[in-house]
């Protein structure tokens, strides 16, 4: 009887120690993302893409952890951790070093060459994700089953609107499908099949409904080129009457107009000053909630203030740098 008593509590023993091995082995990974800015910027070169990200770190030292990337990214930069804390693969960023405790900003920018003026984007989520935002121009339609349409509002003059989605969970892919909006005031409409004008060959018209003309009115292109004769012609004539005088000669550039303009560079550095200073004011403001000093809802609506202006920031830096 006193072996059998025994046997059962070693039996006991085994199964609670596997029992929490086993509950330490699959508890989930605490590391949160809070918010996930996607900024989107459509070209012919390929999809640019920025991402303001607000991690969470309760405690994990997130060594090893991977932060999945879009496949096919290229030209990554990485702001707010330094280049021996992560390395890139063809997954995404893994990082390296342990993550500080509590808030970290982030800032990634990258390219999808794959991907021009219209296509689609498989965005991973390697984290519990509670707010993912994607912006882009109102001269693009976004069609996404995880996206909700939001606000639109102004940057210089450029209109943008945003796209929301909360509480995602890890392994969800966010499928983002973009095109040029048909009710833009910049998009023109496709010739159809069939589209015939006398004087104009059926072949000429197929090339020019090929992508990326396809959008885009003829009529304007053709006044573009006529435009460019004239000018040319009228550039040639007056270079022939200043060869014959001899007496005129077309001044050449001088170093103020080879150089950049003064105030786009003092436009660039208070623009790049106001971003750091964003950047310092979200790490102290997340000092300030961890420790006690703020309350939670004081904390978050101050946060989502910040971060609207570091995303304007960043529209207004890109402007300037595609200017």
């Amino acid at each position: 009887m006193r072996k059998r008593l025994i046997l059962a509590l070693v039996l006991t023993a085994l199964f609670l120690v596997l029992a929490a091995t086993a509950a330490f082995a699959i508890e989930p990974n605490p590391l949160q993302i809070e918010q996930d800015h996607l900024i989107l910027s459509p070209g012919p070169n390929g999809l640019e893409v920025q991402e303001v990200l607000s991690l969470n770190n309760p405690g994990n030292p997130g060594t090893g952890l991977l932060f999945p990337l879009p496949n096919g990214y290229t030209g990554l930069t990485v702001e707010g951790i330094a280049k021996e804390g992560y390395t890139a693969n063809q997954q995404g960023i893994q990082f390296s070093q342990p993550l500080q405790p509590g808030q970290t900003q982030l800032i990634l920018s990258y390219n999808l060459p794959q991907i021009g003026m219209s296509g689609a984007l498989v965005k991973p989520t390697g984290f519990l994700t509670k707010t993912l935002l994607v912006v882009t121009t109102s001269d693009y339609d976004i069609q996404s089953p995880t996206l909700t349409a939001g606000e639109t509002f102004p940057v210089n003059g450029v209109s943008y609107r945003q796209y929301t989605a909360a509480n995602l969970n890890p392994g969800t892919d966010v499928i983002i499908g973009f095109s040029l909006s048909t009710q833009s005031g910049n998009q023109g409409s496709k010739l159809p099949a069939g589209y015939a004008v006398p004087g104009h060959p059926q072949t000429h018209i197929a090339l020019f409904s090929s992508e990326p003309l396809a959008y885009t009115n003829p009529h304007v292109w053709a006044a573009y080129l006529f435009a460019m004769l004239a000018l040319g012609l009228a550039a040639a004539v007056l270079w022939y009457r200043s060869r014959n005088r001899g007496k005129e000669e077309i001044p050449g550039p001088t170093f103020a107009t080879l150089t950049p303009s003064a105030d786009d560079d003092a436009l660039f550095l208070r623009l790049k000053a106001k971003q750091d200073l964003l950047l310092q004011r979200l790490k102290s403001l997340d000092e300030d909630f961890e420790t006690g000093q703020l309350a939670e809802e004081d904390y978050q609506a101050t946060k989502n203030k910040y971060n609207q202006l570091l995303v304007k920031v960043k529209l207004e830096l890109q402007q300037l740098l595609e200017a």
